[in-house]
């Protein structure tokens, strides 16, 4: 896989994939559907936190001024429905 050798000498960077505009259909067999996908590269996890992902979403054109801004990461390897968790602090990534 290209991606592999792009950060076989830099492990502490990773890819982050935002899915954002869209909606959560019920559980179960939840799906997001709708909206717009956009990626952040070369991002350094030894210093990534909230703020940082604060500012991709900034960049992404929302201010959080007119709608509530809620975050959620998907664990590796597993479904809406099982992996899906919300993240608000540093501490909720770990």
């Amino acid at each position: 896989m290209e991606c592999d050798k792009e950060y076989e000498f830099a492990r502490h960077l990773f890819t982050i994939r935002i899915h954002h505009g869209g909606a959560f259909l019920r559980f179960p067999d939840r799906e997001y559907v709708g909206g717009a996908e956009d990626i952040f590269d070369r991002v350094d996890i030894d210093v990534f936190s909230v703020f940082d992902l604060d500012q991709m979403v900034l960049q992404l054109g929302y201010t959080g001024k007119n709608e509530p801004l809620f975050y959620h990461y998907l664990s590796p390897m597993s479904t809406l429905d099982d992996g899906l968790f919300p993240l608000s602090c540093d501490e909720d990534d770990r």
